[in-house]
C-alpha cells in the first residue's frame, strides 16, 4: 500500500461484524384460551424489530400445583424455540398456575401467569374394608380416602 511515506508492507487483514441492536421485550403478551391440560398464548413482535426474522425462547414453569399442597410436586417445566408469535403450551397439569416467559433473540424477557382449568380426577379410590350398608330403597358403598392431585 502507497501512504505518505512511500510503499508500506501490507497490514494482516481485520474483519469486524457488527449485531444489530438487541430487540427490546415482546408486546401483548397475553394468554389467548386455556383448557384443563393447555394453554395458547400469543404476542406482539418487539418494537424496532419491524422486517427482521426473529426466534423467540419459551419457557414456563409450575408456580402452583392448587389441587396439591404443596403444590408443584409433578412439577411440570419446558423450554422451547420458535418463530411464531403464537403458541400452545402442552401438556400442562390441570388446575395448575404456570409462569411464562417469552425472550426474543438479543432481547429481553416478558412474564405472564396463566393457569390451566380443573379435570376429573384420575386417581381411583380403593374400596373399605367396610361393608356395604344395604335397605330396600338405597346401597351405601365406602372406600378409602385418596390423595387427589390431579384436579
Amino acid at each position: 500500500a502507497k501512504t505518505s511515506g512511500g510503499f508500506a508492507p501490507f497490514s494482516h487483514t481485520v474483519t469486524s461484524v457488527t449485531h444489530h441492536k438487541g430487540s427490546s421485550t415482546v408486546r401483548a403478551l397475553s394468554m389467548i384460551s386455556s383448557q384443563s391440560t393447555s394453554a395458547e398464548i400469543s404476542w406482539g413482535i418487539p418494537t424496532g424489530s419491524e422486517g427482521r426474522k426473529l426466534r423467540y425462547i419459551i419457557s414456563y414453569k409450575c408456580v402452583n400445583q392448587l389441587a396439591c399442597s404443596p403444590g408443584c410436586q409433578d412439577a411440570v417445566e419446558g423450554r422451547l424455540t420458535q418463530e411464531n408469535t403464537r403458541m400452545t403450551l402442552s401438556p400442562l397439569l390441570p388446575f395448575t398456575q404456570y409462569l411464562v416467559t417469552v425472550t426474543p433473540e438479543d432481547g429481553l424477557p416478558s412474564e405472564i401467569y396463566v393457569g390451566t382449568s380443573e379435570a376429573v380426577p384420575t386417581e381411583i379410590p380403593s374400596l373399605s374394608f367396610r361393608s356395604p350398608d344395604r335397605t330396600n330403597t338405597s346401597l351405601t358403598v365406602y372406600w378409602e380416602p385418596t390423595i387427589v392431585c390431579s384436579s
